[in-house]
């Protein structure tokens, strides 16, 4: 996340969309926000290359919607 954010364990447990746009200057995102049990939807818009691979790889393990775009990229 951005220089100087953090997020707490048990932060936002009604969360169930979330959506970046743009995430062109991300290179990572809290381990945490993937703890949230109520999150079933995910979309990151225009990630970095390593946040790119990093959201590939969790595409694998979680239940929930996870989407980046543009695809292809």
């Amino acid at each position: 996340m951005a220089r100087g954010v953090t997020m707490r364990l048990g932060a936002m447990p009604k969360l169930e969309c979330l959506i970046l746009n743009t995430c062109a200057y991300w290179k990572k995102i809290h381990e945490q926000l993937w703890c949230i049990k109520s999150l079933n939807k995910f979309e990151c818009w225009w990630p970095q290359p390593e946040l790119r691979q990093k959201l590939r790889d969790f595409e694998d393990k979680v239940q929930y919607d996870n989407q980046v775009y543009p695809y292809g990229i």
